[in-house]
């Protein structure tokens, strides 16, 4: 719930509005995704969860407007790193290689 939740508020926040299109098909995708494994899994109580995460984020959207007037959102700098800087692990290492040990 909090991770859904906090996730739709930090959007609504401080994302720039030409990004919110982009930054709402991940979140959908994600929820589809969420919502397809409890199904699976038979866990009817985190589709219940969800329903109230996104019922709690459209009763947030007039606080993050006024939030969004009265602070400044995410520089274009801020949102490069964001959108394209690999700022911790770089990815997964290679096997085999010299740190490899027996």
């Amino acid at each position: 719930y909090l991770n859904t939740r906090n996730r739709t508020r930090i959007v609504m926040r401080h994302f720039p509005i030409s990004k919110w299109p982009l930054a709402k098909w991940c979140f959908l995708r994600a929820e589809c995704k969420a919502i397809g494994r409890a199904i699976l899994d038979g866990d009817w109580w985190k589709i219940v969860v969800h329903a109230r995460s996104w019922l709690d984020a459209v009763a947030y959207f007039p606080k993050a407007l006024i939030y969004r007037s009265k602070h400044s959102t995410m520089t274009p700098t801020m949102w490069t790193l964001v959108d394209k800087q690999t700022l911790f692990f770089p990815g997964i290492p290679e096997s085999g290689g010299e740190d490899h040990v027996d």
